[in-house]
């Protein structure tokens, strides 16, 4: 057997392989092989452990997005391992695309489709609100490329405008939905897999295990769902905020609140300037109204779609494929 491969980063440093974030994880390349295939560009934003750049092929000229992630500082770097491996596996023409990845002693690089549009939150910002035409090629996207997610037992955690990004596809008049960040997205495993050991192999159960102690899971009703406390304030799901263990169902909620958002140009919730606490308290509730004279011309069927998707009670909120095949995506 070889002996370990020792890295001294600095007289405070020192890593084995195995201290790598992708250790195990097939096709990972070094730092010295990202300067010989990539350029780096100016910086497009930033992260709390993390910036993105602009990255170009040396061969092709063909423009990325680099995600660089300090993983000395990262407090949760299993987190990281799991954003990488559900993005490798998640293969869908409305989910960001991952090209490529490095991991140097200090870095993990990931090459990233670029998305040439940004944020949708920046173009809710300059339209104030789309038209129903245009909320609904968004909404659809979304709920398609969840749907694809959910198929697989991945959950996102954290639907929101500033995580969708847009740009073109081949059609320049279609806009291209792309959804991104899966720092909190975590697989459900099935829970079959959990409670029958029977030729399981000794690491897959080690794995196993790991993974149900880091992302807080527990068994109802036959399957997995997940209790961590995750998401952002005005898209996280009543279940979440009121410590009761979820399923994929938290991520339609929060399209909910995307599609509100995207046909009025206000949030549904907390609206009477009483601060977060009033956020927390109307979601818990399910308080909404469609009251913004915006909503005088919205058909009935976004309307329904709406609620269905903003509904308190998990087991009633619409599915992911039921959502599919809603009406208003009929017309």
């Amino acid at each position: 057997m070889s002996p370990k491969m020792v890295l001294t980063l600095s007289s405070h440093y020192s890593f084995v392989e195995e201290d790598y974030v992708t250790h195990g994880l097939d096709n990972i390349k070094g730092g010295n092989e990202f300067r010989n295939l990539y350029e780096l560009g100016e910086i497009i934003g930033y992260g709390r452990y993390s910036e993105v750049r602009f990255a170009s092929s040396k061969s092709t000229r063909e423009i990325y997005a680099c995600k660089i992630v300090n993983k000395l500082k990262i407090p949760q770097p299993w987190r990281l391992r799991d954003e990488i491996k559900i993005l490798k596996s998640a293969k869908h023409r409305n989910i960001v695309s991952l090209h490529d990845i490095f991991e140097t002693e200090r870095e993990v690089l990931m090459l990233l489709e670029l998305a040439t549009g940004g944020e949708l939150f920046n173009q809710i910002i300059q339209k104030g609100r789309y038209t129903e035409k245009g909320a609904k090629e968004i909404v659809r996207s979304l709920i398609d490329a969840t749907s694809f997610l959910h198929s697989r037992n991945i959950i996102h955690r954290d639907i929101k405008p500033e995580n969708i990004l847009l740009g073109h596809d081949h059609d320049p008049n279609r806009t291209l939905v792309l959804i991104s960040d899966f720092g909190l997205a975590k697989v459900l495993e099935d829970a079959a897999d959990e409670s029958d050991s029977s030729g399981m192999d000794f690491g897959k159960d080690v794995e196993l295990s790991r993974s149900i102690s880091c992302c807080s899971l527990e068994t109802v009703g036959g399957r997995l769902r997940a209790t961590s406390g995750c998401g952002s304030d005005y898209y996280v799901a009543p279940e979440i905020l009121n410590g009761e263990s979820y399923d994929e169902k938290v991520d339609m909620w929060s399209i909910g609140v995307v599609m509100f958002l995207l046909l009025s140009g206000d949030h549904p919730f907390g609206n009477d300037s009483g601060g977060i606490s009033e956020v927390y308290s109307d979601i818990r509730q399910g308080n909404y109204k469609f009251s913004h004279p915006a909503w005088s011309n919205i058909s009935p069927a976004a309307k329904d779609l709406v609620s269905r998707l903003l509904t308190v009670n998990p087991e009633k909120r619409i599915s992911s494929k039921d959502a599919c095949n809603h009406s208003w995506f009929q017309g």
